[in-house]
């Protein structure tokens, strides 16, 4: 064997081992995109529960806080719930 064909063996290994390579890239995007697509329907559930959350807090806080009211008298209790999202809740 020369030295041409020995330096075109390796050349060709060398590629080969590339290719595998590669194609072990391409299969690890592909199960990256996969799970991206799980994260994004999942996100999507979230956000429509979130926003079903805000609704019915939105719908009760007012009647709520009139029941604490009555129950509780003026002693500390908001006559206004604070709306979902503001710094108060969060705090």
């Amino acid at each position: 064997m020369s030295s041409k064909d020995t330096v075109l063996e390796n050349a060709l290994l060398r590629l080969e081992r590339l290719e595998k390579q590669i194609e072990k890239i391409l299969l690890m995007q592909q199960k990256f995109l996969e799970q991206q697509e799980t994260v994004l329907e999942s996100n999507t559930k979230l956000d429509n529960h979130i926003n079903f959350v805000e609704s019915v807090y939105d719908i009760c806080k007012k009647p709520f806080a009139y029941i604490l009211t009555y129950y509780y008298g003026n002693n500390g209790v908001p006559s206004n719930l604070p709306s979902v999202g503001s710094s108060k809740m969060l705090a």
